[in-house]
C-alpha cells in the first residue's frame, strides 16, 4: 500500500507540471498573437532613412514616397501642428491664425496613394490644403512661416509614430521639363 501511496503522490506531481506547462505555453501564444507576431513594431522611412517617432522631417516635398514596415494594416492622418510657426489666414473672409486649428485633421488636403510597402503623399499649396480641408472653402494665406506646421500621424493596433514636416512654398522649376 505504501508504493501506491508513493506512485499516486509522483503522478499527481507530474500532472500538475504538466497542466503548468500547458498554462505557461497558451500565455506564450496568447502575447505571441496579440502582439502580432514577431514584428510588432511599426517602422517607417523616407528615402532609406528610418524615422524615429516625433522626428522632424523638414520639408516633405509633393509626392514623397514614404515607407511603412511591421503592420499590415495601418492609417495615415495628417494634422494642423505647432503654435511656435503660427501665422495668420482667412476662410471664407474669417481671419484665423494657425493655432486656432491647431490639432485639426487636414488629411483632407492631402492624397494619400496607398501602395504595397507604403504610401506617397501628395498636396497642394496651403491655401488648396486648408481649402480641402475646410469643405472646398476660399482660403487665403499672405505669408507662410517657416518650420514645420503638420503632423503626420502613421498608426497601427500597436503603435503610432508621428512625423513634423513643413510643405514647399514658393516656385519651384523641374529639371526634367526645362527645354532650352
Amino acid at each position: 500500500m505504501a508504493g501506491k501511496i508513493k506512485h499516486n503522490k509522483v503522478l499527481t506531481v507530474l500532472y500538475i507540471v504538466a497542466i503548468a506547462l500547458v498554462v505557461i505555453a497558451a500565455a506564450g501564444l496568447l502575447a505571441y498573437y496579440l502582439q502580432g507576431g514577431v514584428n510588432s513594431s511599426l517602422s517607417v522611412s523616407i528615402d532609406g532613412k528610418t524615422l524615429e517617432n516625433g522626428s522632424s522631417v523638414g520639408v516633405l516635398a509633393s509626392k514623397s514616397k514614404i515607407n511603412v514596415e511591421g503592420a499590415e494594416e495601418y492609417d495615415v492622418a495628417v494634422y494642423a501642428c505647432s503654435v511656435e510657426n503660427d501665422f495668420a489666414f482667412t476662410v471664407d473672409g474669417e481671419e484665423l491664425s494657425w493655432s486656432d486649428i491647431d490639432g485639426r485633421n487636414l488629411t483632407a488636403g492631402f492624397e494619400i496613394e496607398r501602395a504595397e510597402d507604403g504610401f506617397t503623399i501628395s498636396y497642394g499649396g496651403i491655401e488648396d490644403i486648408i481649402s480641402a480641408a475646410q469643405g472646398g472653402a476660399e482660403v487665403s494665406v499672405n505669408k507662410l512661416s517657416q518650420g514645420d506646421i503638420f503632423r503626420l500621424s502613421v498608426t497601427s493596433e500597436e503603435s503610432r509614430t508621428d512625423l513634423y514636416f513643413a510643405i514647399l512654398t514658393g516656385v519651384f522649376l523641374d529639371k526634367t521639363e526645362i527645354i532650352f
